[in-house]
């Protein structure tokens, strides 16, 4: 089955959500990446808050490149849903502390999915990135598609009921417009 198809489908339910991750399906963290675990690259368990705080330092996170082909599949998703009230929701593990920050990078680099929900993690909620974006997404909506780039989320979200689609692999190869970090 086509992922874009098949996300199509099951947003076109009354009430489907559609959970947009951050880090590693929108924003690729070039300027960070190496602040990442070896291990985990998609999780920040086992790193300290110290750690946390110069992997999302605030002058990097605001220099992240958007993932190619991101854009350009939303933009195919979002054209033929009825997305009335927007039930779009944009989660991330990132510390509330980053809220403005990344509003900033979302509207320069994705205003066409604003206005919507920005779900974050409480700063020094030190849980598994599973665990809270599960909660904060829950809050909103019970089933739909969730497109995050960490495998773990993206089974939990289906154990929930949400078809997930696995970032950037969904993303067809396209000429894509730059986004704004990147020019």
């Amino acid at each position: 089955m086509d992922a874009l198809a098949g996300a199509q489908r099951a947003l076109s339910r009354p009430g489907a959500l559609l959970v947009l991750d951050v880090d590693g399906t929108l924003a690729d963290d070039v300027a960070r990446r190496h602040l990442r675990p070896v291990a985990d690259p998609h999780c920040l368990s086992g790193l300290t808050t110290a750690q946390i705080d110069r992997y999302m330092a605030p002058e990097l996170v605001a220099m992240d490149a958007c993932v190619r082909g991101a854009q350009r599949f939303l933009v195919s998703l979002l054209r033929h849903l009825p997305l009335r009230g927007r039930n779009l929701a944009i989660v991330t593990a990132r510390w509330d502390t980053l809220r403005a920050v990344t509003e900033l990078w979302l509207a320069a680099n994705y205003g066409f999915l604003r206005p919507c929900p920005l779900l974050m993690r409480r700063w020094g909620d030190a849980r598994p990135s599973v665990d809270v974006k599960l909660e904060l997404v829950l809050r909103h909506g019970a089933h739909g598609v969730w497109l995050d780039d960490d495998p773990q989320m993206l089974a939990a979200a289906e154990r929930h009921g949400f078809v997930t689609l696995k970032a950037p692999e969904v993303y067809a190869p396209s000429e894509e417009v730059q986004c704004s970090a990147e020019r």
